[in-house]
């Protein structure tokens, strides 16, 4: 379970990397725009998600911090350790 939880954070980052280079060095035409787009969607997504579960709950500045950049992932992994299963 561990390992899947990393390859689903590793594979976020290399999400926001690849948006990242597309910033500042811009590739070819069709996938330009479906980064820029999706490096948009990302950020307005992700800012919903932590002001909302902001207001629900007390967030710690490094909580807030992981909420913005894995996002459900990391949702799921407070949700866990909130809910314990019995």
């Amino acid at each position: 379970m561990l390992v899947m939880l990393k390859i689903k954070q590793l594979m976020m980052l290399v999400v926001w990397v690849a948006c990242f280079i597309n910033v500042v060095h811009p590739m070819q035409a069709p996938l330009n725009t479906v980064l820029y787009i999706a490096l948009a969607v990302i950020i307005v997504m992700h800012s919903i998600l932590v002001l909302l579960i902001g207001k629900a709950i007390k967030l710690t500045g490094k909580e807030k911090l992981s909420f913005f950049v894995f996002g459900s992932i990391a949702v799921n992994q407070k949700r866990q350790s909130l809910f314990p299963k019995k």
